[in-house]
């Protein structure tokens, strides 16, 4: 659609990608409006980290969120964990499968900060940063656009077949290279010592989002 074209390369929103993971940026397609409808009937998004789907050579890549609306506590803004993004890599499978939300007994949600941002606004996180959403339980829907990045010198280790193209086989160059939004492209990806779990098996797509799995108090305002 052009407004996801338009708005992933818009220059103002790289440059404040470039600040955080470097000039030369792919856009990794995974693109998305996050909607969420009046009163609740929009699911909480469960917690997670985005690294856990995306496993890379290095861990430069970010979240941009940018607001359609005005996000606020009661429409189910993000939530984050403040420094998760410096680790650790927690668990995200459940009974041997990938079940796309954290599981893991060493996680503790007790720091939970909410990020409110006004319409036309943009969020920026770490692909290690811990984060979710509540329900919108207000009377309007909450519309989110939601683009992944990273360093062009960051390789999928699942390969450019992954859930990036949706495993429709293998993809060419000149495919891969368009979505570089700015700078070059390399054939020499940079090796990091990094933690990294493959999402395999993968358990069934739309997990983090599906109302069956109870959702904790972890959502809710950790001061009430």
């Amino acid at each position: 659609f052009p407004i996801f074209e338009e708005t992933v390369r818009d220059n103002k929103l790289l440059d404040y990608v470039e600040d955080l993971i470097g000039p030369n940026i792919r856009h990794i397609r995974q693109e998305k409006v996050n909607l969420k409808l009046p009163k609740g009937t929009r699911f909480p998004v469960k917690w997670h980290q985005d690294w856990a789907f995306y496993p890379h050579t290095n861990q430069k890549m970010l979240m941009a969120c940018v607001s359609i609306d005005d996000t606020t506590r009661e429409n189910g803004c993000l939530q984050v964990i403040p420094k998760s993004h410096k680790g650790p890599l927690f668990s995200h499978f459940k009974d041997g499968e990938f079940s796309a939300a954290i599981n893991d007994e060493l996680f503790d949600p007790s720091s939970t900060v909410h990020l409110e941002v006004p319409s036309g606004g943009v969020s920026l996180h770490h692909a290690l940063t811990v984060h979710g959403s509540a329900p919108n339980n207000t009377n309007q829907k909450r519309r989110l656009l939601v683009f992944l990045y990273c360093n062009t010198d960051a390789w999928p280790l699942l390969g450019v077949t992954s859930m990036e193209y949706g495993n429709i086989g293998p993809v060419d160059w000149d495919r891969f290279t368009s979505t570089i939004v700015r700078g070059e492209a390399t054939l020499f990806p940079k090796m990091e010592s990094v933690q990294v779990c493959l999402p395999v098996p993968f358990d069934k797509p739309g997990y983090v989002f599906e109302e069956k799995v109870p959702i904790t108090s972890s959502h809710e305002d950790p001061k009430n």
